[in-house]
């Protein structure tokens, strides 16, 4: 009899090890199927759309440079053109933003600088109602203006925005259903991949859009969601929405994701017209990302770098006629940026319509009198001359 019981066991054991290992198999397919990765990907894409409640403000800084080389096109590469990219690609710009969504204050820093050397530095700064211009060594006065802003006709409900994005993607989710799934095998920069496609074509557009639009359209919180923020009534976004052509296309549209591991990690992500890739993002390596925009006639590249979406940098390039064009920008987010609110003594005020000619003439001429400005001066006006000779 012991040996009965003890046979039951291990078969009972075996019975358990391959229930386990089907559940296993068949939830390792399920997760792999093309449609669930982009469904799980979407939602991705949805929850990090969410604005944290807890954020009550927080402060943006970027810094732009431009960067432009005519060196190719030798019909357009002439001294003048040549001396008017030098200015150009020794502009630098920097702002920072600062928002309290609580107190509904707005601060806007503002500094560009010519050959390192600063040009203008400024800073904007609204709090009830008025708005102040500290135009920092140019002026010893902070100029300031009223400004009638209604707070609650401005003021957008996160609730809504939540509740619209929320109905959006549940309506794109049953939309997908009506969308074309296929998945093969490739191989990106040496490592096998999964390529999974989301193919919309002339076949199937009509149901994936008519899919979405009646979602939205029948539901109701999307309805008063909507109308809160937009001041329609519902029965005019229905309408708005009832109005929508279904566009055409003359060639299938195929939405990429490439992924790898049991996790399947997105590598990157593509969108092909026809066969061929206009759209592509790829990681590049931990923390690095290239983005392309192409057609047949032209391709948009932007480098990105970013540990978080806190603290990023790009820097983008294109060429038209031989001629390249590119730019460089740092984004850096403060959620907990402790804001000290600027010091405005009534004695150092003065409103903008109060302003007399001579105070606007002696900025005017403390503004000519900064370094860089009389060396970009000079620049524009030897231009101006030149070309008026010719």
């Amino acid at each position: 009899m012991e040996v009965k019981k003890n046979g039951y066991k291990g078969l009972i054991c075996v019975v358990i090890v391959i229930l386990l290992l089907g559940l296993m198999g068949f939830g390792y397919y399920y997760k792999n199927k093309p449609e669930v990765i982009f469904k799980t990907t979407t939602s991705r894409v949805h929850k990090s759309l969410y604005i944290d409640d807890n954020v009550k403000s927080n402060k943006v800084d970027f810094d732009f440079l431009l960067n432009v080389d005519v060196s190719g096109n030798k019909e357009l590469a002439t001294e003048e053109v040549k001396k008017l990219v030098n200015v150009v690609n020794n502009l630098s710009f920097k702002f920072s933003l600062y928002n309290d969504l609580e107190s509904n204050i707005l601060n806007l820093g503002i500094n560009t600088q010519y050959n390192k050397k600063e040009l203008f530095n400024t800073s904007v700064y609204y709090e009830n109602n008025k708005v102040y211009l500290d135009l920092k060594d140019l002026y010893d006065k902070i100029i300031y203006d009223e400004v009638e802003v209604d707070k609650d006709e401005n003021k957008i409900n996160v609730d809504d925005v939540k509740t619209i994005l929320d109905e959006y993607f549940t309506g794109l989710e049953e939309a997908l259903n009506k969308a074309k799934f296929e998945t093969e095998k490739v191989n990106l920069n040496g490592s096998k991949v999964t390529k999974n496609k989301l193919i919309i074509n002339s076949d199937n557009i009509k149901d994936v859009y008519k899919t979405l639009l009646d979602y939205l359209t029948n539901s109701d919180k999307f309805l008063k969601a909507f109308s809160n923020i937009s001041g329609m009534k519902s029965d005019e976004i229905k309408e708005t929405l009832g109005k929508e052509e279904i566009p055409k296309l003359e060639k299938s549209i195929s939405i990429n994701l490439y992924t790898k591991g049991f996790n399947n990690d997105v590598v990157k992500a593509s969108i092909e017209s026809g066969e061929k890739e206009i759209l592509t993002i790829a990681q590049t390596s931990k923390d690095s990302y290239e983005m392309k925009l192409s057609s047949d006639d032209f391709e948009f590249k932007c480098d990105i770098k970013s540990k978080d979406s806190k603290d990023a940098q790009m820097v983008c390039s294109t060429e038209v006629e031989k001629v390249k064009l590119g730019y460089t920008m740092n984004i850096k987010v403060d959620d907990n940026y402790k804001f000290e609110k600027p010091s405005i003594k009534a004695d150092k005020l003065v409103k903008f319509s109060e302003m007399s000619e001579e105070d606007t003439n002696k900025i005017m001429e403390k503004l000519m009198s900064k370094d860089a400005v009389k060396e970009l001066s000079e620049v524009v006006a030897s231009l101006i001359e030149q070309m008026s000779v010719e």
